[in-house]
């Protein structure tokens, strides 16, 4: 409630004339932050798809906070002791004030031109929600939305809830908190590396002890002891394997002849001048052949023989009596 107090003095009583009432909790700044929630989680802005996986071995972490807070502190304390090789670029900012949220947005779109850090940690100290304001604004949300390195959200105390934190790519919930988070720790880097060295050792160790078992298998093998024995083996081999081939193209020789000689004896008995040899001979008129005594004409007549051909005339034709002609 806000409004003037008046106080009646006999009595020491205090009277309060209310001019503006509000729930409580749900004041004016609590109202547009709900609002402006609701807006991006419509827009998709707080999905994870969204989201970037942190780099595991960042080299470079910028940092967007104000040089002379506490936050700053802690996070270079947290990397003194955690990794003193990875490097802290800081943009000095404004975190509070009218101009915190214009000045928050501009330095993440810096980082993003500059292109040098893996990773960004945006955030501030504890306070107030009118301290923390400017992480609630939606031009911040913006920037860290549209931001292409990862951002880690660390505002103020771990009760502190603000639209930077929805949007970022993860929520941590104090500055130390995200320096833990985003840089790692040398002596767990060390231990890794050992723990990798042993299991290369081990792995080449077996390596090598499969190595040396084959290798002695190799040299106790026979062809090691007595080459001499397993080349005539592999002679005896050859020749047997020679001796097949052989056998096998002499019995497909024998097969091709029988087959020859069947297909000759077969042409031999469809020979029409075969007949010849059993006293049997051929007859020719012009050109044609003459198988019947009706086919014949008088005038030349030629006639093959087993052991020639000789040429003869037909000047008389007989008619036998039951309806042939006899020459």
């Amino acid at each position: 409630c806000t409004g003037t107090i008046t106080v009646y003095e006999k009595t020491g009583r205090y009277q309060l004339n209310v001019i503006d009432m509000q729930e409580s909790g749900m004041g004016d700044l609590q109202a547009r932050f709900e609002a402006l929630k609701r807006d991006l989680y419509a827009r998709g802005w707080f999905d994870e798809s969204h989201k970037q996986p942190l780099p595991v071995y960042p080299r470079c972490v910028g940092i967007v906070t104000s040089p002379t807070g506490a936050a700053i502190q802690d996070i270079v304390a947290v990397a003194a002791r955690r990794n003193p090789a990875v490097q802290l670029v800081v943009r000095p900012t404004q975190v509070q004030g009218a101009a915190a949220a214009a000045d928050i947005a501009q330095a993440i779109r810096e980082f993003n031109q500059w292109g040098g850090a893996d990773v960004l940690i945006v955030g501030r100290g504890g306070g107030s929600l009118e301290d923390l304001w400017a992480f609630n604004e939606e031009i911040v949300a913006q920037a860290i939305f549209e931001s292409r390195i990862p951002v880690i959200s660390a505002v103020g105390h771990e009760i502190d809830i603000t639209i930077a934190d929805f949007v970022a790519d993860q929520r941590a919930a104090t500055p130390s908190a995200a320096a833990e988070e985003v840089i790692p720790s040398r002596d767990e880097m060390r231990g890794q590396l050992l723990y990798y060295q042993d299991k290369l050792y081990s792995l080449l160790e077996h390596r090598l002890a499969q190595a040396r078992l084959r290798l002695r298998s190799l040299q106790n093998h026979y062809a090691f002891k007595k080459p001499e024995g397993l080349i005539e083996q592999r002679r005896e081999q050859l020749h047997q394997l020679s001796l097949r081939v052989q056998q096998a193209w002499q019995h497909q020789m024998i097969l091709r002849q029988q087959r020859l000689q069947s297909v000759q004896r077969q042409l031999q008995a469809l020979n029409p001048l075969g007949v010849l040899d059993r006293g049997f001979a051929v007859l020719h008129q012009d050109g044609r052949l003459v198988d019947r005594v009706g086919a014949l004409q008088p005038g030349s007549l030629h006639i093959t023989l087993r052991d020639g051909a000789v040429v003869t005339q037909i000047s008389d034709i007989h008619e036998e009596s039951h309806g042939e002609k006899n020459a």
